[in-house]
């Protein structure tokens, strides 16, 4: 397909070609018009077929780039949460496991974890990493159990002792979107929520599934 600017030097070069022939050939100027002015009606036929061409097929494009970027999956997204609180004090114990909803989020790229109900719900099929980290007093026992979709997958746990204690936990797992993954507090267990945001939980997609 050529383009206007081109189909307009064309033009040019034909009406001069017309022109000069028809002069060389005996005839007037005014003889030579009709053949120049037939020239000018074709080419200006086909420049604005050429306009039609090309406006269809910019919308084509522009089109086509709309659904590749639709296509293309998500890649960023990460998460670390935490409990935002006013005073340090403790969650639990209870008589029932318990999801634990952190509602603070330091960096929530995506999305996918939602403080209000403590649930990561991947937007891509990927493979991704948690890490969680439990503190609390030594009064009763301290941890949490990593779920997906209701099925426990790991657990951090840390016995009561005479002093505070630590536990902490990490997983990589593949996840369609969609999945819901959480921590569960454990009947009988507990963990600490201070200000100085002591127990987080984190998650990042490694890299995306088709």
């Amino acid at each position: 397909m050529k383009t206007p600017g081109a189909l307009l030097v064309v033009c040019v070069c034909v009406c001069v070609y017309v022109y000069v022939a028809a002069a060389q050939g005996g005839g007037t100027e005014e003889q030579c018009l009709p053949q120049v002015n037939a020239v000018l009606r074709e080419m200006t036929g086909i420049l604005a077929e050429q306009r039609v061409e090309l406006r269809v097929a910019k919308e084509q494009l522009e089109k086509k780039i709309k659904e590749l970027q639709g296509k293309r999956p998500m890649t960023n997204v990460a998460f670390s949460a935490t409990f935002s609180v006013t005073e340090d004090n403790h969650i639990g114990p209870f008589d029932k496991d318990t999801t634990l909803i952190f509602n603070h989020t330091f960096v929530n790229s995506g999305n996918a974890y939602d403080t209000n109900t403590g649930v990561f719900m991947p937007p891509v099929a990927g493979v991704y990493q948690f890490h969680y980290h439990i503190f609390a007093g030594g009064d009763n026992g301290a941890g949490a159990r990593l779920e997906k979709n209701g099925e426990s997958m790991v657990a951090a746990y840390n016995h009561k002792a005479p002093h505070d204690i630590n536990t902490s936990q990490s997983v990589i797992l593949q996840l369609a979107q969609g999945d819901k993954i959480c921590l569960r507090l454990e009947k009988g267990w507990w963990l600490a929520a201070y200000t100085g945001h002591m127990t987080t939980f984190s998650g990042e997609l490694l890299f995306a599934l088709p």
